[in-house]
């Protein structure tokens, strides 16, 4: 049976469960041959530059996130880490993910649309030790939140030596972070409230609260989403 029958098939089964007004709607995307590449491992990284193309030594500011959605806090922090260290930031998205599945090329594409003007890479570094390798010598811009997680021995099987050989991953890759605070529970929180290792913690250069401050995350606009 062919592909075209076989996807006819199963609409038409999905259509006897349908009531009311309900539809079965289909939606495609022919996605760039380099991203069924880097979803096959066949490439480890993918840039979507504003304009021209550049050398992996150019991307010197590297933005981590699933950006689901990107909403305003997202761009003052690639603002101000633009101003404070001079160079462009470069939005970065890893398709595969150490707790959840790879994101499929409708979702990657629908997180893009949202990036239009913006500098962009596609990876699949789910973890800080490979985006390292990737970016040697980068200043990673992050959260407090995800600070917290790259000290958490949780995240390394809850073994203190995983933890600080990938901490000692990271100064060898001459990797730095630039921290912003952000709303945990009830409280804005900053690097000086979390205790991490000494050898994170002199990787680490905190933008104060009267910097940056902005009470906004997208599991809270997600929420709302799903409630409206």
């Amino acid at each position: 049976m062919s592909g075209d029958a076989s996807r006819q098939n199963v609409s038409n089964w999905v259509r006897g469960y349908l009531v009311g007004g309900e539809r079965v709607e289909r939606i495609a995307y022919a996605a760039p041959a380099e991203w069924t590449d880097l979803l096959l491992g066949r490439r480890r990284i993918v840039y979507r530059p504003q304009a021209g193309d550049p050398a992996s030594s150019e991307v010197r500011v590297v933005f981590p996130g699933s950006f689901n959605p990107l909403h305003r806090g997202h761009v003052r922090m690639a603002e101000i880490a633009a101003e404070r260290l001079g160079r462009p930031v470069w939005f970065e998205i890893s398709i595969t993910n150490v707790d959840k599945p790879s994101l499929d090329f409708l979702t990657l594409r629908e997180r893009l649309d949202q990036l239009v003007g913006h500098d962009v890479c596609l990876t699949r570094a789910p973890t800080f030790v490979e985006k390292a390798e990737l970016f040697p010598g980068a200043t990673f811009v992050v959260g407090v939140d995800t600070l917290a997680r790259i000290a958490d021995e949780r995240y390394y099987r809850g073994k203190c030596a995983g933890r600080d050989a990938a901490l000692a991953n990271l100064r060898a890759a001459n990797v730095r972070f630039l921290v912003f605070g952000r709303m945990i529970g009830n409280r804005f929180a900053t690097l000086a409230d979390l205790a991490v290792p000494s050898t994170l913690a002199e990787l680490c250069e905190q933008v104060p609260e009267p910097e940056f401050r902005e009470d906004v995350a997208s599991t809270q606009i997600r929420a709302k989403s799903s409630h409206a």
